[in-house]
C-alpha cells in the first residue's frame, strides 16, 4: 500500500512555552472521506531552522484515528518548555510526513511555530 500524497502547504502555529500544545488535522480526500492510513506512521519534526543539524525536540509520532482521518501531535508542558528562549519569542520550523508500510515517505505539510515565552505561575 502506498499512502497518498498531498501538496505540502505551509502553515503557521503560535505556541506558549510551558503549555500543552498540539497540532490536530484531518487527512481526507477531495470528497472529504478519510484517507486510509492503515499501517502508516505520521511524524512531526521541529527544528530551529531548515539547515539546523539537530532537531529541537525528538520526532513525535502522531495519534491517528483511522475511522475519522484525525491526526493529533500532542506536546506536553515539559516538551514545550524546551523550546524556551531568553527572548520574548523564538521561531522554529516543522514538517509533518507520512510513511507507508513499505517505507515510502511523503511530506504532507510544513510550517513555522512562533513560541512565546511562558509566564511564571505562582
Amino acid at each position: 500500500m502506498t499512502c497518498p500524497s498531498s501538496n505540502a502547504t505551509p502553515i503557521s502555529l503560535s505556541w506558549d512555552s510551558g503549555d500543552v500544545e498540539q497540532l490536530k488535522f484531518y487527512y481526507k480526500d477531495s470528497d472529504k472521506n478519510p484517507i486510509d492510513m492503515t499501517g502508516c506512521t505520521l511524524t512531526m519534526q521541529i527544528r530551529k531552522s531548515p539547515s539546523a543539524p539537530t532537531v529541537a525536540l525528538p520526532n513525535k509520532i502522531g495519534e491517528v484515528d483511522i475511522a475519522t482521518g484525525c491526526v493529533v501531535f500532542r506536546y506536553e508542558e515539559e516538551e514545550t518548555e524546551q523550546l524556551n528562549s531568553l527572548l520574548t519569542t523564538a521561531n522554529y520550523i516543522f514538517l509533518v510526513q507520512i510513511t507507508s508500510p513499505e517505507g515510502d515517505k511523503t511530506m504532507l505539510f510544513e510550517g513555522n511555530i512562533e513560541v512565546s515565552f511562558g509566564l511564571i505561575e505562582d
